[in-house]
This record gives structure tokens, sequence and C-alpha cells, in this order.
């Protein structure tokens, strides 16, 4: 529910481990990361409901991947609108309860003050001085932000571009506010990714490049660090919907860093459906773009499918039910 209205039936493979699993047994996954969903971020709410919603979705995960330890990665969720608590509960997520990384949106749709004055309602970026703290203590964790799309009411509604035009702009909004916002020239090491293939970026880079070169005075006054140069830092996952776009994607930002990304269980993702009115079946499955892309060695298919998220996340493969590499 949203301001009283159902805004989305979920069923039971987004909530409940055992029908996760299964459906990941019949797909050939043999490790599944686990996040919420970004309605669910909940960065309205001041400080102290932030942190306490936060903890409660990261206390969930931590339970979901006890049921399946070998088989489940959990990237926990946090109160961004308050960023000194939200760098206290990465700590506690990663010590106490095993979070290899976090989730969070593409920005921030108000600033809520830790004591007193009143709450912003401009959109915050990732690159906000104010968000350092929690950039400062993943680099010391040692773990991933996977930042998502979330918040496009700005787009029109129409055809359901929100979710077709309006997260891809998100994801490109999200990722030049860290690469043209000094974030990166500021961590260089920060594991960054970003979903949906990098969004627009992809498409654009080279008109991003080009006002970086071209007007340095608006676009390059708090990074000197080339877009082409910086999106090789940065991750992203295999969500395109298109081998073209996938090619383009790995050789822009390289195969060490795109991983296999799914969308898991929504119906935009790698996953299979049958669409209303025609009745058409999608015969998907997570991985089934790389995987038959005529374009990509064995090598590069396994790094996708694999290796780049095992590094993301830090795990040990031993630990999991991964296969070995020559099967990979």
């Amino acid at each position: 529910m949203g301001d009283g209205k159902l805004f989305r039936k979920v069923k039971p493979n987004c909530i409940e481990p055992d029908v996760i699993m299964k459906e990941c047994d019949s797909w050939g996954v043999h490790v599944q990361t686990v996040c919420t969903v970004p309605v669910l971020f909940n960065y309205h709410l001041d400080p102290t409901s932030g942190v306490q919603w936060s903890r409660f979705i990261n206390d969930s995960l931590a339970e979901q991947v006890k049921q399946h330890p070998r088989r489940m990665v959990a990237l926990g969720t946090l109160p961004l609108q308050h960023p000194q608590e939200a760098a206290k509960e990465m700590k506690r997520a990663v010590l106490e309860k095993g979070m290899r990384g976090f989730q969070i949106g593409s920005h921030i749709n108000s600033w809520r003050p830790c004591s007193g004055g009143t709450a912003s309602v401009e959109n915050i970026m990732l690159n906000d001085e104010r968000l350092m703290p929690i950039w400062q203590t993943a680099k010391s964790l040692d773990v991933g932000i996977f930042v998502h799309p979330w918040d496009m009411e700005w787009c029109w509604q129409g055809y359901w571009l929100p979710w077709l035009v309006g997260m891809p702009a998100e994801v490109s909004l999200a990722m030049c506010s860290v690469m043209l916002g000094g974030i990166i020239d500021k961590i260089p090491d920060l594991k960054v990714m970003f979903a949906h293939g990098g969004g627009s970026v992809p498409g654009t880079l080279g008109r991003i490049e080009w006002g970086w070169r071209c007007r340095p005075d608006l676009v390059a006054k708090d990074s000197k660090l080339n877009p082409r140069d910086a999106v090789r830092k940065l991750y992203v996952d295999s969500i395109c919907h298109d081998q073209r776009m996938l090619q383009i994607i790995i050789d822009m930002f390289g195969a060490d860093r795109v991983a296999l990304g799914s969308d898991y269980p929504f119906p935009l993702g790698e996953v299979p459906s049958i669409a209303p009115i025609t009745g058409e079946i999608l015969n998907a499955y997570p991985g089934q773009l790389v995987e038959t892309s005529p374009h990509l060695s064995h090598q590069v298919k396994a790094r996708v499918l694999c290796g780049t998220a095992v590094e993301f996340l830090g795990i040990n493969p031993m630990d999991y039910d991964l296969p070995p590499p020559t099967l990979q």
C-alpha cells in the first residue's frame, strides 16, 4: 500500500526463501543475492523511525540467509536521510548480521535534520557531502554499495514510462553524481554497482565526456577523472534486454565490472512471464542474455555470470554452492 492505495501485489517468490530457492534450482541459479524492494527504502521517515525500519529489514534479511547460508547473500538497507546513524547501522549489519553490502536508492527524496529544523524537499544526490560517512564506512568495511533506481514520479506516467524510461534516467543521474561529483576521486577503490546495466549512461557516455571536455567549468569542477575512465572504476549489472547493448556495456565498463543481474522476481527482470492481453509467453531465465550471446567468450561469460559478483560481494566461493571455476 502507498498513500492508502494498492501499489503492488507480491507473490511468495518475493518474500519466501524456500520458494525463491525452488525457482533458482529450476533455472540453474546457484546463489541468490537478496535485498529489499525500493518502495521500502522509506527515506521520508524521521531519523529515529528510519533507523528502526532499516534494522528491521536487515534483521529479516539475515534470517532469510540463515535458512540457506550456502545459497543466499544479503544486501542490507540504510536510513540515508540520517548518514551518521546509517554508518552505525552499516557496521552493525556487517559485523553482527553478515551483510555483504548495501542497496541504496538513486537519490534521497527529502532531507531529515538530526535534530530540529525542517525537512528539505529537494532531491539529495549521492555526491552530497553529508553522505560521505556512508561511502567512507563502506570502504572501511570493504563492502559494496548497490544503487537501484526509485521514485520516478517526475516521469510522465503514460505507457509504463516511469519504469521503462524513468528508471534508466534515475540510474544515469545517480552514476553521474558519483563519477562527476568526486566520490571516486576521494575514494578510488570504493565498490559501487549500478542497476540495469548503468541505465542510460552507455548510450550517452560520449555526450557526457564531450561536455566534460568542452565545458569543464560546469562538468569537471568536482572531478578531474575523464568519464570514460571513471566508468571503468564502477560496476553495473547485466540487465539490459539486448545482446548488442550487453556487448557495448562490457566493452565500456570491462567484463570484470559487469555482474549478472536478474531483477527477480519482477516482470521487467530476466524471468519467465505471460504478457497480459496478448498472452505471449516470455521464456526467460536469469543469465539467458549472457549465456546465449554469440559475441562473448566462455571466459567473459563465466566472469559476468559468477566472477564479478563474487569479487563485488567479497565472498569466498568455497563457502557457497558454486560450481567449480571450470564449469562456470
